[in-house]
């Protein structure tokens, strides 16, 4: 995930029941390899390229962009931080709804920074902040807009417990810095216990099957690692509860506990279709609600299309910009003007998406035809008046 999801250049062969199934047309299939193989050619030659001029990509990003990036860079430096680890986090707890109406919870980072306190007046600093915070706030708004789509009951986010799986974690973006997740407990004040479970094989092998916990105090929503010492506390500690499992997702026990949502970041799906179908076909099949990110937006319609013409995926939402994105522009190694940033836009799934089936000419009504069948009878006077009687015969359906 450190580079481009499309120095993958092998092109991802599915099996042809899967893309078949549920009655997917293989013309969308067919359409979208063809254009993501333009896209992979297009890649290697500028790839190609660069590395005739000794790695240097053509072009050159905007000037405020790499000014930017430059300053973050020295920012990480001179503090010695590793990926993922933060130089900011919030400190005390936010209630919504306590001084302030429920409805204004933070919807993006100027709303949070003004609810959290989060500093904006370096920019290099905030793109160091964001570049951090962008995954429990991400996931925060996937389980938003979930519920304002109607695809998550809003009880969710305040029973007592809450259970998210990470799928394809690695150890230094995942869990470096784990006092994160706990702001995802401050923002979701009715979950007491957060469940994360994080999948992947990079993950490295000493951390398989082992815990950790990041908690609230309770008198003063500090969060606070397991190794710290523990301070008196008037009200029993909300917790979140990490485990790690180092394998591929579809791998995990058929016993495993079905998540309120599973999140994949930056998963590079279209370039990674054959590597990921195993486990997109199990998500399906299990109906969990899944919230896929991508770098850039190139990538994440790519991404959606092939979760609803390769895999028959439910899609509810996306490809939509995440307001919660990371800031810190990341160079893009093939085309040297521009930038690619973390979770930049996302999709929610769920389920499969119902058959579609050609379409039949309608039947046509038959007519109804009605035959009278007259029967002559003698004149007789009625009234001084001649009548004659007319009986009405069966009716008949012609096609």
């Amino acid at each position: 995930k450190a580079t481009v999801s499309v120095l993958n250049w092998v092109q991802q062969d599915v099996p042809a029941a899967l893309m078949v199934k549920h009655g997917v047309h293989t013309a969308a299939v067919a359409a979208l390899d063809q254009e993501l193989g333009a896209w992979r050619a297009k890649c290697a030659a500028a790839l190609e390229a660069a590395e005739r001029r000794g790695g240097q990509p053509a072009g050159a990003l905007p000037e405020d962009v790499a000014s930017l990036f430059e300053a973050a860079a020295e920012i990480i430096q001179k503090n010695e931080l590793s990926r993922g680890e933060p130089i900011w986090l919030p400190e005390g707890d936010f209630r919504p709804g306590a001084g302030r109406r429920a409805t204004e919870a933070p919807s993006d980072w100027p709303s949070y920074a003004a609810a959290r306190g989060m500093p904006m007046e370096d920019e290099a600093e905030t793109a160091i902040i964001t570049n951090v915070l962008t995954f429990p706030l991400t996931i925060y708004h996937a389980l938003q807009t979930a519920i304002a789509n109607g695809a998550l009951s809003r009880d969710v986010i305040v029973a007592s417990e809450l259970t998210v799986h990470i799928l394809g974690a690695e150890y230094d973006t995942e869990v470096e810095g784990a006092e994160k997740w706990a702001e995802l407990l401050q923002l979701l004040p009715g979950v007491q216990h957060l469940r994360l479970l994080l999948v992947g094989p990079e993950l490295p092998k000493d951390v398989h099957g082992q815990r950790m916990s990041v908690s609230l105090d309770g008198a003063e929503g500090e969060a606070m690692t397991k190794q710290k010492k523990k301070k008196k506390r008037t009200a029993p500690p909300r917790v979140a509860t990490i485990e790690f499992h180092r394998s591929l997702y579809h791998d995990l026990p058929k016993g495993t506990e079905k998540p309120h949502l599973a999140v994949a970041f930056n998963s590079g799906l279209a370039d990674l279709r054959g590597d990921w179908g195993p486990t997109i076909t199990r998500l399906c099949a299990d109906d969990v609600l899944c919230c896929f990110t991508s770098y850039h937006l190139q990538e994440a319609e790519y991404d959606t299309r092939t979760l609803s013409a390769v895999f028959a995926a439910n899609v509810l939402c996306g490809p939509s910009t995440n307001p919660f994105r990371s800031g810190f522009p990341n160079p893009d190694p093939i085309f040297g003007d521009r930038a690619y940033y973390v979770n930049s836009f996302f999709t929610l799934f769920r389920g499969t998406a119902a058959p579609q089936r050609p379409s039949k000419p309608a039947k046509a009504k038959p007519k109804r035809v009605v035959v009278r069948k007259v029967v002559k009878r003698k004149a007789t006077d009625v009234g001084g008046q001649q009548a004659k009687r007319v009986k009405t015969g069966s009716v008949k359906k012609t096609a």
